[in-house]
């Protein structure tokens, strides 16, 4: 899904399907204008999912707010090998 503009709504639209996905392993949301209301959403899906294990957010305009909540959720995500 890179570069597809999705933003915080479309974050946060698969941040509700990533909850309850068990199969999807990588998922590429660069350059998405995902800023920290969608990376929220995404930590939130992030420390209930076991099956991601590749997750790019590079090139989005996430702050300290949404690093932090998405630095948290890896805290309880045991899958997650890779974070750009």
């Amino acid at each position: 899904l890179w570069s597809n503009n999705i933003g915080d709504e479309g974050a946060k639209a698969l941040a509700n399907a990533l909850a309850n996905n068990a199969s999807l392993q990588t998922l590429d949301l660069a350059e998405n204008n995902i800023v920290d209301k969608g990376a929220k959403a995404l930590a939130n899906a992030l420390a209930n999912n076991g099956s991601l294990q590749t997750l790019d957010l590079s090139s989005n305009k996430i702050g300290a707010e949404g690093a932090t909540a998405l630095a948290n959720a890896l805290a309880s995500n045991e899958s997650l090998q890779t974070l750009q």
